[in-house]
């Protein structure tokens, strides 16, 4: 099928803000581009895109340069904007960035339904300090269809800061309580939760390469099902 050889995944990025979005998307791609701790503003959205030319930013009928100032000043008001950069890995794929906020039940049911509903995977960032904190529940159970939470990869960030058995308390605790919540199979849920270090994957791009197979494997049995 030749519009499915053409078709491009879509990712969507979840999480509060400072739960470290912008490294997960540059560790991805393999491409430091996005910078961190940029100010979040409510319901923008930021679409990056491989490019095997030109590297650019498209915001309205504005073409800019390509450069971290420029993605910090193109994010400082709440339209929505395009990167288009080389990806050095997951090239067939988009990246939709949310833009975080304290309490991300902020953004419009409208903005993340549509989000949600129109892409094929959605990663959603918890950090390891505060796994699925009480903000985080409300924003899921609010949000998020049951039939959609297959979509989801819950990504636990900063594990590199936890002990070995912190570690392991962190990922079962994640697991009850989104099997509570969502009345889902543990087994299916351990396929979707990952411990990660966007910190350590902006050094070395290794650390990245156990997320982006699962992502591709999670890919196969879309195009499957499609087929």
């Amino acid at each position: 099928d030749e519009e499915f050889v053409n078709y491009k995944f879509k990712i969507a990025v979840v999480g509060e803000f400072n739960t470290g979005k912008s490294s997960l998307i540059n560790s991805l791609i393999g491409t430091n581009i996005l910078p961190e701790g940029i100010i979040p503003t409510t319901n923008q959205i930021v679409i990056i895109e491989n490019s095997l030319n030109e590297e650019y930013i498209e915001k309205g009928n504005d073409k800019l340069n390509l450069t971290k100032e420029n993605v910090q000043t193109a994010n400082k008001s709440d339209e929505n904007f395009k990167i288009y950069t080389k990806f050095k890995q997951m090239e067939d794929f988009v990246f939709i960035d949310t833009a975080g906020t304290n309490d991300p039940s902020r953004l419009s049911s409208e903005v993340v339904f549509d989000l949600i509903g129109n892409v094929d995977i959605v990663l959603f960032l918890t950090s390891a300090f505060q796994p699925l904190k009480a903000t985080e529940i409300k924003f899921l159970l609010k949000l998020v269809r049951k039939k959609d939470i297959e979509k989801f990869f819950f990504i636990i960030n900063k594990e590199d800061l936890k002990t070995d058995v912190e570690k392991i308390e962190i990922r079962d605790y994640i697991l009850d309580t989104l099997s509570k919540e969502f009345q889902e199979n543990k087994e299916e849920l351990k396929r979707q939760i990952f411990l990660y270090s966007a910190k350590n994957a902006q050094k070395d791009i290794e650390n990245s390469k156990k997320l982006v197979e699962n992502i591709n494997d999670k890919m196969d049995i879309v195009y499957y099902e499609k087929n």
